[in-house]
């Protein structure tokens, strides 16, 4: 909204020269009669007054007329928002009861009102072939940090990123983001723990702050297995502490779904989950060649 609206700087303008031009009329009027100077001292205010009173509410009705056509844009496109749905249902209501199509659109229909309900509580779910397209986006977008604990298979990694996300890591980085990720490994399979490392190793070298830790121990930390059981997985991504990428695995750690929210609840104990992983975790560093 601003006062300095057309309308409103005319009327000033207009109302200014009008007062200006009755205040000179009145000292020639009464140039001619001396004996009513008294008259005069009084009048002059009292015109200069009624110009800048009707000034002031002509400038105040420009400025309501402006803030009530931004209001009624704004209504005008919810409305837009919320006829085109109707308009929605009204068309899927006059195919037949058992139309193919009709069980197609409606189908369509219940898809985009639950995004849109999703998208109300600032809560999203994604399917598993969603999820690593989502991650990359939410990397890219990301401001100042990115928090991650990784569970995720290597094969799962490369089947939806063959790169392992490379070149979305080295244009956070470029742009200032800070990431850290705590790789996290099971059981005592010698080549698979080998393989991580290689992987952690890689993004070391893309500029991540890369730590490991054997996910037995959050199993026998009491508060941290409490934590888990708010935060529900171990699969982490937390983007400029704003949100977080929960990612559900199953038994041979491949990507079932995700779940992106801004609940500040499961916010805080994810913080707080990746806060005690990091602290008991192991910082990976590449090997320095020694030349020999």
């Amino acid at each position: 909204m601003s006062f300095l609206t057309p309308t409103s700087v005319i009327a000033a303008l207009v109302l200014a020269a009008s007062g200006v031009l009755i205040k000179a009329l009145v000292r020639l009027y009464f140039k001619s009669e001396p004996s009513h100077k008294h008259v005069q001292a009084v009048m002059l205010p009292a015109v200069l007054f009624v110009v800048g009173f009707y000034a002031t509410k002509i400038i105040e009705l420009s400025v309501t007329v402006d803030s009530n056509r931004t209001a009624l844009a704004r209504i005008e496109d919810g409305q837009y928002t919320s006829l085109a749905y109707l308009e929605a249902i009204r068309s899927i209501g006059d195919l037949q009861e058992d139309s193919t199509l009709r069980h197609l659109l409606s189908a369509e229909l219940g898809f985009v009102t639950e995004k849109l309900r999703q998208i109300a509580l600032q809560e999203l779910t994604f399917k598993r072939e969603e999820v690593i397209p989502k991650w990359e986006k939410l990397i890219l977008n990301a401001n100042r940090q990115v928090l991650a604990t990784n569970v995720v298979s290597l094969a799962d990694w490369k089947r939806f990123s063959p790169t392992e996300g490379a070149e979305v890591h080295r244009k956070a980085l470029n742009n200032g983001v800070k990431i850290q990720r705590v790789f996290i490994y099971h059981g005592n399979d010698t080549a698979a723990y080998e393989r991580l490392i290689m992987q952690a190793q890689a993004q070391v070298g893309w500029g991540v702050d890369v730590r490991v830790l054997n996910g037995a121990w959050i199993t026998e930390s009491p508060f941290v297995s409490d934590l888990l059981r708010d935060v529900g997985t171990q699969d982490i991504v937390i983007y400029d502490g704003e949100c977080v990428l929960l990612t559900n695995v199953d038994g041979n750690r491949n990507i079932i779904c995700s779940t992106l929210t801004s609940n500040q609840h499961r916010l805080q104990k994810a913080k707080e989950f990746f806060t005690k992983l990091w602290d008991e975790s192991e910082a990976v560093k590449i090997p320095q060649d020694t030349g020999q």
